[in-house]
């Protein structure tokens, strides 16, 4: 992998290359665009830290159910259950990042993960006041409303996943 020549944000190189360094401790990042990230953001999203079994994954995620999740009320976030979430574990954390906005963060802690075929079967067997509808919403609720995040052919080529998750 090639590591930028010039400076991150006022970093030198080398002090980037020392960064990484010191901070993989599995060996597995992922290489993203840096040139309008902080520091911090640059190293919560470059590097995946893996301790002990647990990992921590970054998923970024828009503002309303950001803050669902941050007030408590969501605590099972659907997600399709594509190559990047069958990775996720019980016990893992994940940093939620509001889109667009790289310095609203929050951490969660994966309690439990319930996979479907389909968000109608997940739909059927989760309590949906728990993955973000209010209780005058659920009557109208339909897996239809996740077309607009994944189409039907992703949806069935991967299945889907509900990441029961704890605020930390």
């Amino acid at each position: 992998m090639q590591l930028p020549s010039k400076g991150v944000h006022g970093f030198e190189s080398h002090l980037f290359r020392q960064m990484l360094t010191n901070t993989c401790l599995t060996g597995v990042f992922y290489w993203v665009t840096y040139e309008h990230m902080s520091a911090n953001h640059l190293m919560r999203t470059l590097i995946l830290l893996e301790t002990e079994d647990k990992m921590k994954h970054v998923m970024n995620l828009h503002e309303a159910p950001f803050e669902l999740i941050k007030n408590g009320n969501k605590t099972i976030e659907l997600r399709l259950n594509d190559e990047k979430r069958s990775k996720i574990k019980k016990g893992d954390q994940i940093e939620f990042i509001v889109s667009g906005h790289p310095d609203r963060t929050l951490l969660v802690e994966v309690m439990d993960l319930h996979v479907f075929d389909s968000f109608q079967s997940l739909y059927q067997a989760l309590p949906l006041e728990k993955c973000g509808y209010k209780n005058s919403e659920i009557d109208q609720a339909t897996p239809d409303d996740m077309l607009g995040y994944y189409p039907k052919e992703t949806q069935d080529r991967y299945g889907v996943l509900g990441i029961e998750i704890k605020r930390l």
